[in-house]
């Protein structure tokens, strides 16, 4: 029963409540219906688990013992601003162009460096989503986690260097 009413949740999030029209839809992407129950159970099993061994919303951890995870285990988190010198092909931007962007990027560290310590990460956050070119800044404004090797060296030198809430030169 509990299953029949996810599905039926599904479908009226999604389908305006009509299961065939969800179905019919995940057929289209060579998602059969045992398919989409399979991921359903599973999905309701690491919930499951993860809840009994962690806590309702996590609560049976603390704070220190998962930095203290990602520290050991190579996991950074890092935002930036990204101002990009190539276009959206992945090409390299001309010259000039290049030294504009090089220039703009100077002016927002300037900026940054211009702000009151207490006061740098909502400054920071503020020109992240005004001034980034980085697509994923909508989605994760929090900024990235990431582990070794995932960014390119240089972002991943600089991060590792700084200390929480520390603003890095430009890399």
């Amino acid at each position: 029963m509990l299953f029949r009413s996810a599905i039926q949740a599904d479908a009226d999030e999604y389908y305006g409540g009509d299961v065939q029209a969800m179905f019919d839809y995940l057929a289209s992407l060579y998602i059969t219906e045992d398919h989409y129950r399979y991921m359903n159970v599973a999905s309701i099993l690491f919930y499951s688990i993860f809840e009994h061994y962690m806590g309702k919303n996590a609560s049976n951890l603390a704070e220190e013992d998962v930095i203290n995870y990602a520290n050991d285990n190579g996991i950074f988190h890092a935002k930036h601003i990204l101002i990009k010198t190539v276009d959206d092909t992945n090409q390299p931007l001309d010259e000039d162009t290049v030294a504009e962007k090089r220039a703009q990027a100077e002016a927002l560290l300037a900026e940054l460096q211009a702000v009151p310590a207490e006061e740098l990460e909502e400054k920071f956050d503020a020109l992240m989503q005004e001034k980034s070119e980085d697509p994923g800044s909508t989605a994760y404004p929090d900024g990235y986690y990431f582990t070794s090797g995932e960014m390119v060296p240089a972002f991943e030198e600089a991060t590792a260097a700084l200390e929480a809430g520390q603003l890095s030169g430009i890399v």
